[in-house]
């Protein structure tokens, strides 16, 4: 995936600002550069942000990430709850950014899923990368889509999700069985 697609992922998903719109046409333009299937699939959220207000947009952002949320975007939380796991899963979250100088969210824990990218974006490829993105990203992701899915809505913010998660899959491989581990 190529690199400047982390952050512009990461915008995303982040609380809307004035420059969301502008940064989601960019996103927009870079996936219908590497395939249109993909510009195609981000197409309604690019319709919702262009139809909205800055208000209806951040009521809409809030109810599906944050108060009594859809989806969860704190990686650690999604994948261990409120485990001591998640305790440590932050702990070495933290290192990682710091190792990495990733430009944090502020107000944001480390395994907030637009931090992670941002990390993502600043790590070199690797073994490490990968695994990290097989084997903590894409189950990750995989549970919070599930989260739109059992709601049965078209929530357009699941739709940076949705297309992260299918370009990831073209370059990664998720295990299935790696979403029923119970990371003991």
């Amino acid at each position: 995936m190529k690199e400047n697609l982390y952050s512009l992922f990461a915008s995303a998903l982040c609380y809307p600002e004035a420059f969301t719109r502008d940064n989601a046409k960019e996103l927009e333009a870079e996936l219908n550069e590497i395939d249109a299937k993909y510009a195609e699939l981000i197409r309604p959220y690019m319709y919702f942000l262009g139809n909205e207000t800055m208000e209806s947009l951040e009521e809409a952002y809030t109810n599906t990430f944050d108060i009594q949320a859809v989806c969860p975007l704190e990686i650690g939380y999604t994948l261990f709850g409120e485990d001591y796991k998640r305790g440590e899963f932050l702990v070495r979250m933290s290192e990682l950014h710091k190792e990495h100088n990733t430009p944090l969210v502020s107000s944001e824990l480390g395994d907030y899923l637009p931090n992670v990218l941002l990390l993502l974006e600043r790590m070199p490829d690797g073994p490490f990368k990968k695994d990290f993105i097989e084997k903590i990203l894409m189950p990750a992701m995989g549970k919070m889509l599930k989260n739109f899915d059992e709601k049965k809505d078209a929530n357009p913010f699941s739709l940076p999700l949705r297309v992260m998660n299918a370009m990831l899959a073209s370059s990664y491989t998720l295990n299935p069985k790696i979403l029923e581990a119970r990371y003991e």
